[in-house]
């Protein structure tokens, strides 16, 4: 005699249902980088690099009369990456899902270094054609000079790491417009894209999830600013130690030029004690969805302000989704 097992069994049609459900939500069982690299053969990203590479070309023949590197046509050279950098992340607020901030840093560093390196490719190209070669020869100082093609007459490092910092800087704007954008007017969208739990749609939880993602998108800015204020500005500043360059910070007044780097460094200092600050709001105001970052094999986060955080009880939550049914027919016996 045949028994029927305990567990229901659960429909094709129940599981397309949940599979839609879980489209709906945002969820995506695709892999972030696979996402990126389907992404970089598409439509949108292959048109940007195109264009990109368009500006960079102009650019490169502009800059062929630039003997001197004023006119602003010749920055033309290196700002490709930057435009398109910043168009392809602000395309994502269209497409909030999953892993929107990982898209954002893949398309903020990886896809401004790839049209970085089409541009650098294609400028060399241009600065081996005769207008090119015959307008530099005849603007050039006597000694040689000239400030796009001088130290280096066909210059693809120029273009490749000047474009890929400008594409970067590009794309933290953007990251922070698209965040800001989703936290004000999307709230509900951002807990659900950072994988986050929200307390109902109170008007609490919303404004609680709209402050979180104001701190996350000046939390990333920090992150990229802080290092690099700090380097620059100690390499440019007239002071050989911090407590030289507050010293000089009034000298600013006077002459920016000398003292710039110095108010740099002293910027970036100040800023990390903001950077931590603005990592602990956001750490304590938000909660992690632990079921749905343990199926997406992210970190699961800090559970702030809930009963048995800590190592062990994210241990225990992993265990807990592991041994959960997944809905998947059993044979009867």
């Amino acid at each position: 005699m045949s028994g029927s097992s305990s567990t229901p069994e659960r429909s094709p049609a129940a599981g397309a249902g949940s599979r839609d459900a879980e489209a709906s939500r945002g969820g995506s069982t695709e892999h972030p980088w696979r996402r990126f690299v389907r992404d970089l053969r598409g439509a949108l990203l292959s048109t940007l690099l195109i264009a990109a590479v368009v500006v960079s070309v102009a650019g490169a023949l502009l800059a062929a009369s630039d003997v001197e590197g004023d006119e602003v046509w010749g920055g033309g050279i290196i700002a490709g990456p930057a435009i398109a950098t910043f168009i392809a992340v602000v395309a994502l607020v269209r497409q909030a899902h999953d892993h929107l901030i990982l898209q954002m840093v893949y398309r903020t560093v990886v896809f401004s270094l790839v049209v970085g390196l089409a541009c650098a490719v294609a400028v060399v190209i241009t600065s081996l054609l005769p207008y090119v070669t015959e307008t530099v020869a005849a603007t050039a100082r006597p000694n040689g000079f000239h400030y796009w093609y001088g130290d280096e007459p066909h210059p693809f490092f120029l273009v490749l790491f000047a474009g890929w910092g400008l594409g970067m800087c590009a794309g933290l704007v953007a990251i922070l417009l698209v965040v800001l954008i989703v936290a004000y007017r999307m709230p509900k969208v951002l807990a659900d894209v950072n994988m986050t739990e929200i307390d109902g749609l109170t008007d609490a939880s919303l404004a609680s999830i709209r402050r979180t993602g104001i701190a996350f998108a000046w939390l990333l800015v920090l992150v990229f600013a802080v290092p690099t204020l700090i380097v620059w500005g100690s390499e440019t500043a007239s002071a050989s130690d911090l407590a030289g360059a507050f010293v000089n910070l009034p000298g600013l007044l006077t002459d920016p030029w000398r003292y710039h780097g110095d108010a740099l460094w002293v910027i970036g200092v100040l800023l990390v004690p903001l950077g931590i600050a603005l990592l602990a709001f956001t750490a304590m105001t938000q909660r992690a969805d632990r079921r749905r970052r343990a199926a997406a094999e992210v970190p699961l986060g800090l559970p702030v302000g809930e009963s048995g955080s800590g190592p062990e009880s994210e241990r225990e939550s992993e265990r807990e989704y592991a041994a959960e049914p997944q809905n998947e027919p059993r044979p009867s016996q």
